[in-house]
């Protein structure tokens, strides 16, 4: 929930990140925001199987060494504390559903 509120902060899209959140597959995305995304995924799912392809594909899409570091280390902290906070029953704050949804709402 508090990462979704601070994606619609950054993007003031709130329709777009509530896509990216149900199924990011059917956003209408860039190649590399897709590409990043689906090695996201791959880091949280099955990181012992990403291969140099893998690697390659996301430099194909411009993605710079050092962004794809970047993304692992996301993609993997992401993981251990979401794991973390399931694992503890903690719930998300009720305010972070509404955080960034009415974008030009003072």
């Amino acid at each position: 929930m508090s990462h979704g509120a601070a994606c619609r902060l950054r993007t003031k899209d709130p329709v777009l990140v509530d896509k990216l959140l149900t199924n990011y597959r059917r956003a209408e995305l860039e190649p590399a925001e897709r590409a990043m995304l689906d090695y996201a995924v791959k880091v949280a799912t099955a990181a012992d199987e990403i291969t140099a392809e893998d690697v390659d594909v996301m430099r194909d899409v411009g993605w710079a060494d050092e962004d794809i570091l970047y993304i692992i280390e996301i993609a993997a902290m992401f993981s251990y504390t979401g794991r973390l906070a399931n694992a503890l029953g903690l719930i998300a704050n009720p305010e972070y559903g509404d955080i960034g949804r009415h974008p030009h709402a003072r």
